[in-house]
């Protein structure tokens, strides 16, 4: 192609966009404040201070634009055209959410930008243009709109969650191969290159593992914490004081990150972690509901928030004879964990993860 049938038709597509003025800085919080600003001035230029004004579609669109939107969208037409598939990415819709926890407008919002993809979607499928919109959502998120949701299969729903300790491995073994200029060794043979084999007579990839809630972001975290006293106290390779360092410094972050996370969904229960603060490592249900009780959580919602503890993997199930289930470990199937639960009702006590025995000063 030409470079110039690429470059003409994004000149003009370039010179409508600008001629509106918009706002290209910030993220979507900054932006849609500016938009709003905008939207109130241009109302009091058109209407002053008229109350109860019915506004149409058509009204509403010519306060919020300038730019002949048809001259605009047939720009980005015969651009879009030139281009064989085009991916729409939306991601960090979270940023812009109140810290006071997600309210039913906000999964309004995610509802909609759904709706306007599908539509934004069937719209260049006109013009033969193969239009993918992704939205990236946690999974706690996409949980509650789904419930808030009457056709909830029109979606196609991808789980990127990781439940394989294997492919956790293959991560970190392509970051330290990205690092040693392309060596190509196994994980266990780089492994061994920058830890001990073990820890308190567990493997130590496996012991970290155990403690990064399945996600590769928080095991990179982990594994840097680790290193970096490794470092600092000229060691050859991650040590056993490294790692015991490395972790307590770890459980405190991760203990903030869950409880953000938490209160971005439930406000509530926003600090509810910190109440298991010294307690055991195993505790009974009726335990569970004694500390949750004493954090002040009204006795109504107390059942609520040991889901959403079991959710984020804070709490496991230890089973009669058997090792801790967490949700990670069901393919994050709360139907699976609630299952067990009933399953062996008098058999099973809760587990903290030992993610958060550090931070909580829990001993086992």
């Amino acid at each position: 192609m030409v470079q110039s049938e690429l470059y003409n038709p994004y000149r003009q597509l370039e010179k409508l966009y600008k001629a509106e003025d918009y706002l290209t800085e910030g993220d979507f919080s900054e932006r849609m404040s500016t938009l709003l600003d905008k939207l109130t001035i241009s109302y009091k230029e058109n209407y002053g201070s008229k109350e109860n004004v019915r506004l149409s579609v058509p009204d509403i669109t010519r306060l919020l634009y300038k730019t002949d939107l048809k001259k605009l969208r047939d720009a980005i037409i015969s651009y879009l055209q030139l281009k064989e598939q085009i991916w729409l990415l939306f991601d960090n819709i979270d940023k812009g959410w109140p810290s006071s926890g997600l309210v039913k407008e906000d999964l309004i919002i995610i509802r909609t930008l759904v709706d306007a993809s599908r539509k934004l979607q069937r719209e260049f499928s006109k013009s033969k243009i193969e239009l993918f919109p992704i939205i990236f959502l946690r999974n706690d998120v996409y949980d509650l709109l789904i419930e808030s949701t009457s056709d909830r299969q029109k979606e196609a729903k991808v789980n990127l969650d990781w439940v394989d300790p294997d492919l956790l491995r293959e991560v970190i073994r392509l970051r330290i191969v990205a690092s040693l200029d392309g060596e190509k060794d196994s994980f266990d043979e780089l492994w061994r290159s920058i830890c001990i084999s073990h820890y308190k007579g567990e493997e130590t990839s496996q012991f970290l593992i155990d403690r990064c809630l399945m996600r590769p972001r928080f095991l990179i975290n982990l594994i840097n914490q680790c290193l970096g006293f490794a470092v600092n106290l000229n060691h050859k390779k991650i040590e056993e004081e490294d790692i015991e360092k490395g972790l307590g410094s770890f459980s405190v972050d991760v203990l903030t990150d869950i409880s953000y996370e938490i209160r971005d969904v439930f406000k509530e229960a926003e600090n509810i972690m910190y109440s298991f603060l010294t307690c055991k490592v195993d505790l009974s249900h009726e335990e569970i509901r004694g500390i949750i009780a004493e954090s002040e959580i009204s006795e109504d919602l107390i059942e609520k928030v040991i889901d959403i503890l079991l959710w984020y993997g804070f709490l496991g199930l230890r089973l009669k004879n058997q090792d801790v289930k967490y949700i990670f470990n069901l393919n994050y199937n709360m139907q699976l964990l609630k299952g067990l639960i009933r399953k062996n009702i008098d058999n099973f006590t809760y587990s903290i993860n030992p993610a958060f025995w550090p931070s909580l000063m829990i001993e086992n």
